[in-house]
């Protein structure tokens, strides 16, 4: 099976051109993208702010599970690192029953609002392979894909990237942490995804 993290906070307090309804609804195409483009997938979101059960019932709709990690009060990088991270820790020391963790054979990782084009790459590359999209000592964040025998390596440099954040952003500190094993970094510059920039309302496609 194949584990699909959806990052999300849709009443957010930062700057942004979206109103949480679009951002409501930006985030169930982006579930609606996962499911529509990805075998054997659980799709759980991991929502950072106080949605109301109007808004909750409608991600049922499609999601598997919903995760909650209030980071309403934290600088958007801290937030996006505790949400993975709750999440992950919950997943790994819980005794939950939403889905075990030897049934996981990846873990991906979308920012809401992010969607999934007919290019996106999953099927590209073995599933031991990290896919990520790298820049100068930056690994881009809005998706990436590690195999889930590491996921006890990846928290641990999420403690690292945790003492670096304060003087650099998340896509720098991921770099600078090696938060993948080195030795199965799949880098691509065409990750097959597009979305759009919150306090621009920019399209992007990466």
């Amino acid at each position: 099976m194949h584990l699909f993290l959806i990052t999300s906070v849709v009443y957010t307090n930062t700057q942004t051109v979206f109103n949480s309804q679009e951002r409501l609804n930006q985030l169930i195409e982006s579930i609606k993208s996962v499911r529509d483009r990805v075998k054997n997938v659980y799709i759980v979101v991991i929502e950072g702010s106080f949605i109301t059960n109007k808004d909750r019932e409608l991600i049922q709709k499609y999601a598997d599970f919903i995760f909650y990690f209030d980071v309403i009060n934290l600088e958007k990088s801290m937030g996006e690192i505790y949400l993975i991270k709750s999440y992950l820790n919950y997943l790994v020391y819980n005794n939950n029953n939403h889905i075990k963790l030897d049934s996981i054979e990846t873990i991906s990782k979308l920012s809401g609002r992010y969607l999934l084009t007919d290019d996106f790459v999953f099927y590209k590359y073995d599933n031991d392979k990290s896919i990520v999209h790298t820049r100068t000592k930056v690994y881009q964040t809005t998706y990436y894909r590690f195999n889930a025998k590491y996921i006890h390596y990846f928290l641990s440099k999420l403690e690292d990237v945790l003492k670096t954040i304060s003087y650099e952003d998340i896509e720098h500190s991921f770099f600078s942490n090696q938060v993948f094993p080195i030795d199965t970094i799949q880098s691509t510059q065409n990750l097959g995804i597009y979305g759009y920039i919150s306090p621009t309302g920019e399209k992007v496609y990466n």
